[in-house]
C-alpha cells in the first residue's frame, strides 16, 4: 500500500511539474508572440500607404492599405524550415469556370534544367528578362501579351530585386502569392514587400485597362468587380497577417 501512494504521490508531482512547465513555456510563447505583434504593429504606425490593426485568431495583425475596401487580403503563413513564407492577396471569389494563370520565378538552376528536360517557357521577347526569369501560365499568348508592357517587367524586376523573394504568381482563383524565405519580414522590408507587391499588380491591372481586347479571363484574375459582377478594374484590396506567426 505504501508503495502505491508513493507511486501516486510522484505521479501527482510529475503531472503537476508538467502542467506548470507547459504553462510556462505556453505564455513565454505568448509573450514572445505579442512582443512580434507590437513590433509589426509599431512598423506600421503613422505609415502614409497602410494602417495596422490587430485582427481575429486567424489573422493576429491586418494591415489595410489606405484608401482600399478591405475585401481581399495578403496573408503571410509563416512556416517553419520546409514551408516559406507565403504572401497572398486574394480578389474575389471566381466568377468563371477559367482563369488565366501566371508564375514568374528567377530562372536559377532549376529553370534550365526544366528547359533541358524539355519544359519550355513563356518568353516575352525581352532577352535580358527571359535569362534572368522563367514565366508560366496556361495561356502563353495572353501571359505573353501581358508582358509586351515594359512597366510589367519593371515592376517584376523591382520584386525580385528585394532579397528572398522566391515567386510571384497568380492563380486560378485570381489570387496573386508572393512567396518569400525572409524569416523576419517585420519592418522596412515588410512595407516594401507590400509596395512592390502591389506595383506588380497595379502594373498588371493598367495594362489590362490599356488593352481592351485581353481576354476576359486574365482580366478577371486581376480585378474585382465593384458591384457583384461589373467586372469594373480596381486595385487589389490587402490584410496582411503577422508574418511570425507559424
Amino acid at each position: 500500500m505504501e508503495d502505491l501512494l508513493r507511486l501516486a504521490t510522484l505521479f501527482l508531482l510529475f503531472l503537476a511539474l508538467f502542467t506548470g512547465t507547459c504553462c510556462i513555456v505556453f505564455a513565454l510563447v505568448v509573450r514572445f508572440e505579442r512582443r512580434q505583434q507590437a513590433a509589426f504593429l509599431a512598423t506600421f504606425y503613422g505609415d502614409p500607404h497602410f494602417q495596422a490593426s490587430l485582427g481575429d485568431w486567424r489573422t493576429p495583425i491586418a494591415v489595410y492599405s489606405r484608401g482600399l475596401d478591405p475585401g481581399g487580403r495578403i496573408l503571410a503563413l509563416g512556416g517553419g524550415k520546409n514551408e516559406p513564407l507565403r504572401w497572398e492577396a486574394f480578389s474575389a471569389a471566381p466568377r468563371t469556370a477559367a482563369r488565366t494563370t501566371l508564375s514568374v520565378t528567377p530562372e536559377g538552376a532549376v529553370g534550365r534544367l526544366r528547359e533541358w528536360l524539355g519544359f519550355t517557357d513563356i518568353h516575352t521577347g525581352d532577352d535580358a528578362f527571359d535569362r534572368a526569369f522563367c514565366v508560366r501560365g496556361n495561356d502563353a499568348d495572353v501571359v505573353r501579351g501581358v508582358f509586351l508592357a515594359p512597366s510589367v517587367r519593371v515592376a517584376v524586376q523591382d520584386l525580385f530585386a528585394l532579397g528572398g523573394v522566391k515567386s510571384f504568381s497568380i492563380d486560378a482563383r485570381g489570387a496573386v502569392h508572393v512567396r518569400a524565405w525572409r524569416r523576419d519580414l517585420a519592418g522596412p522590408l515588410a512595407r516594401e514587400l507590400l509596395r512592390r507587391t502591389l506595383a506588380v499588380t497595379a502594373a498588371l491591372e493598367a495594362h489590362a485597362d490599356a488593352r481592351p481586347a485581353l481576354p476576359p479571363s486574365m482580366t478577371a484574375a486581376l480585378t474585382e468587380g465593384a458591384g457583384g459582377d461589373s467586372g469594373a478594374p480596381v486595385a487589389v484590396p490587402i490584410v496582411v497577417v503577422d508574418p511570425h506567426r507559424r
